[in-house]
């Protein structure tokens, strides 16, 4: 049975995305922080539900030796890894004269460095087992344009655009394709807490926030976790085979506007 590792899969588009792949046939594995071990209690009745093998592992997605941790119980209770999304990810909306050093190291940290581990561990697992595998990072709409006050943000994803180019280059001999799916305004616990604080940046409301949101997509709608599930789906699929190295946008248009 093939494995998928999903990290920062408790909520929003990681649990939509568990959820699919479980769909497809994947046993599902998944990494959160430790501040709350039952979170996952929902996403693993779900997928137990569909009759599929569940793994949890618990720990910082920027700590190298976590991540190895990871790699390595997922392969101990579901036996091997196919399949690693990098979703695990942090957000904080400020302008750069009112952001901390700090701010941007968390935002590198989750975003950034969280991801070349889990692409760097996974695909040494992924060599080891001789099969092939696929790597997907959740980049962003603002890895290929920007907004006032997402500066610390914007840099993560940015470079995430690097990260994926770089790695489908060194990994591609092995047959391990690379790529990200770049969502924009999706309905989730980030986009709720990015309405809150650009409604106090701008004394509005949080509703009249995300319905400004909305109005910057051609569909003037807010997509869903479910929305970029399914393009994970394909391209994790054989349907996707001869694809790698590249961005792919789940934003409604956001970028024509």
């Amino acid at each position: 049975m093939p494995v998928a590792v999903i990290t920062g899969a408790a909520q929003g588009i990681g649990y939509a995305i568990a959820l699919q792949l479980a769909k497809d046939g994947f046993d599902i594995s998944v990494h959160g922080t430790r501040n709350n071990p039952r979170r996952f209690d929902p996403l693993q009745k779900e997928i137990e539900g569909l009759g599929k093998g569940f793994s949890i592992t618990l720990g910082d997605i920027s700590i190298e030796s976590d991540v190895v941790a990871l790699i390595d119980r997922t392969v101990k209770e579901l036996g091997s890894v196919n399949v690693m999304i990098a979703n695990a990810g942090y957000f904080k909306s400020a302008p750069i004269l009112e952001t901390s050093a700090e701010d941007v190291d968390t935002h590198h940290a989750i975003n950034l460095r969280g991801a070349f581990l889990c692409f760097k561990l996974a695909a040494k697992q992924m060599i080891s087992q001789n099969s092939g595998g696929v790597i997907l990072c959740a980049g962003s709409v603002l890895g290929a344009t920007a907004l006032s006050a997402h500066g610390a943000y914007t840099c993560s994803k940015h470079a995430i655009e690097g990260l994926t180019k770089s790695a489908a280059l060194e990994f591609g001999r092995y047959g391990i394709r690379v790529n990200n799916f770049s969502p924009g305004v999706i309905q989730t616990p980030m986009l709720k807490l990015a309405s809150e604080q650009q409604g106090r940046m701008h004394g509005i409301t949080s509703e009249g926030a995300m319905a400004l949101y909305a109005t910057k997509t051609l569909l003037g709608r807010i997509g869903t976790p479910e929305d970029v599930a399914g393009l994970v789906s394909w391209l994790c699929s054989e349907k996707a085979s001869y694809v790698t190295g590249k961005s792919f946008g789940v934003d409604g248009g956001f970028l024509l506007t």
